[in-house]
């Protein structure tokens, strides 16, 4: 949570909302977000995968943006999601596209001078770290198959409704044209039984 921005988006619409993070120095980046533009969320310090401050069943909606590739344990996640959600609701949540942001992948330039994304080490799942030091994954990143977030869902007793692989915007491509072609997140929809 950078700056609350996904838990603040929703709060705006009219949701009543609690936004997350383990870091006592993110929530009070919220915070402040929030005090200079009221949106109605609230922020509080907790664990992800045990979401002690969130009563079971007392929650309609989970949005996790970027943050299951982040936890080291992802069945504590999506067991505390599980418990907190009310009977068909929903868990939504953003991870770096597994294939193109896994370890070690770079780019390639090809004979006829376009660049390609050249995938690295999709297969070894774990923490990992990008030695660019300009790039998103510079903090570190638990990389995951698909297969892996799949099957977690499914073992804890969410149905998945919907997965999309969102075309990276104009900002993205004007700043990155290479990435034109290559989805930088995918996006789940999950219901719990």
């Amino acid at each position: 949570m950078r700056r609350g921005d996904i838990a603040r988006a929703v709060a705006a619409r009219g949701a009543s909302v609690v936004g997350i993070d383990p870091s006592p120095r993110m929530i009070e980046n919220a915070r402040d977000a929030e005090r200079s533009q009221p949106s109605g969320a609230f922020f509080s310090v907790d664990d992800g995968c045990t979401l002690a401050t969130v009563a079971t069943g007392s929650v309609e909606w989970v949005t996790a943006g970027l943050s299951l590739n982040n936890v080291p344990d992802l069945d504590a996640a999506l067991s505390a999601v599980h418990r907190v959600l009310v009977p068909g609701g929903f868990l939504v949540f953003t991870i770096p596209h597994p294939c193109f942001e896994a370890p070690h992948a770079t780019w390639r330039e090809t004979e006829n001078g376009t660049v390609r994304r050249v995938v690295g080490d999709y297969l070894t799942e774990g923490f990992w770290r990008s030695a660019n030091s300009e790039g998103a994954r510079r903090a570190g990143n638990q990389h995951r198959k698909l297969s892996t977030y799949l099957t977690a869902l499914m073992r804890h007793g969410f149905s998945t409704e919907a997965v999309e692989e969102p075309t990276p915007d104009a900002s993205v491509i004007a700043a990155q044209p290479q990435r034109a072609g290559l989805p930088p997140f995918m996006v789940f929809q999950a219901r719990s039984a």
